[in-house]
């Protein structure tokens, strides 16, 4: 759903410590906030694990299928910021990693900017500092030129509808859209599917990479008033090159989303109709609020779950000062997604519910 060229440059600073050499530059620790004009921060946690076909033994995969079996657990502090030249900037600070052995030392803070990627251990004193190559400069610059241009848009500011402008620029690329049932269309492409839901908020992504046959299913929730920020990922891949495919699967959620743009140069989406969830993650009671939306309005509340399946509804939930309070200790754990229906048309928030 977003620039693969900006997705590609704020993957950069995980990986850069494995494949080039430890520049000599000492370079004094960056704080993220003291060098950005405006920037966007989420904790992104993820859990890796591995489905084994059953009746078969580890002795019957091949390497690559056993280096799959090691869970992994990983949990970040992501922010992306520009500064005063809308020169993009991102940080990545390390709360877990299972995958390290314990022999290897990683940095606990990495920073990615134009002068390259450096990384700081919990002390804050430097690891490594190493050179952007002409690619990855030229990948900034483009990024630059576009924020300069359009504005710092790290949200996305608008969910694809059939008609909008993304779902068009993905024709003109050659890609078929075909309408479904309940508002739901699927976009295709020779070797990659993609159906979208502009009112559950999520997308279920068919492709393959590699050998590797893939399934990722995302979804969204409206972070007032910027946009749609992700919520939940859950990404299933197997090999098709292998008569005993391990399925690997990959669990990711998408927390505490905060904003920091004093100076306002954040767009913002526009959206005056919405509701909110609060509060996100949610164990027993909780209140839905309604932005812009009347209390007499509301004609329907649904809760389904990550399937679609509807777990709670009622026409006759009580609003009050555009709020209503309910109760989730029946609710199943996981990403649910909260619906309200009014004649004009139907407003969505997805939550996370965790056990009390």
């Amino acid at each position: 759903m977003y620039a693969s060229k900006t997705q590609s440059v704020r993957n950069l600073a995980l990986f850069f410590g494995i494949y080039r050499a430890v520049s000599t530059v000492a370079q004094e620790p960056i704080h993220f906030e003291d060098i950005t004009m405006a920037s966007y921060h989420l904790t992104c946690e993820s859990y890796t694990s591995a489905i084994v076909p059953e009746g078969v033994n580890i002795e019957d995969l091949d390497w690559m299928d056993r280096e799959r079996l090691t869970p992994i657990h990983i949990k970040q502090k992501l922010s992306f910021g520009v500064d005063q030249n809308y020169s993009p900037l991102f940080e990545e600070r390390s709360i877990i990693h299972s995958q390290v052995e314990e022999w290897m030392e990683s940095a606990d803070q990495v920073i990615l900017s134009s002068n390259g990627s450096v990384g700081y251990d919990e002390y804050g004193e430097q690891m490594f500092h190493f050179k952007l190559n002409k690619v990855e400069k030229q990948d900034l610059m483009d990024l630059q030129k576009e924020y300069t241009d359009n504005g710092f848009t790290p949200i996305m500011r608008n969910f694809p509808t059939i008609d909008g402008e993304e779902v068009q620029q993905y024709i003109n690329e050659g890609a078929v859209v075909q309408e479904l049932e309940n508002g739901q269309f699927l976009v295709s492409w020779k070797y990659r599917d993609m159906l979208i839901d502009p009112v559950g908020l999520y997308t279920i992504e068919k492709y393959m990479n590699g050998s590797d046959q893939v399934e990722l299913r995302i979804y969204y929730t409206y972070f007032a008033p910027y946009g749609y920020v992700k919520t939940w990922e859950h990404e299933e891949r197997y090999r098709l090159d292998t008569d005993v495919p391990v399925t690997l699967i990959k669990k990711t959620k998408y927390t505490d989303h905060k904003v920091v743009d004093d100076g306002n140069i954040i767009p913002r989406s526009g959206k005056d109709r919405f509701i909110a969830i609060l509060p996100n993650p949610v164990e027993d009671e909780f209140w839905i609020q309604l932005n812009g939306i009347d209390d007499s309005e509301v004609l329907n509340l649904q809760i389904r779950d990550h399937m679609g399946n509807v777990v709670f509804e009622s026409a006759d939930v009580h609003f009050e000062d555009q709020h209503a309070r309910l109760n989730a200790s029946t609710y199943p754990e996981g990403i649910l997604l909260a619906i309200i229906i009014t004649e004009d048309g139907t407003s969505s928030a997805s939550f996370i519910k965790v056990q009390n």
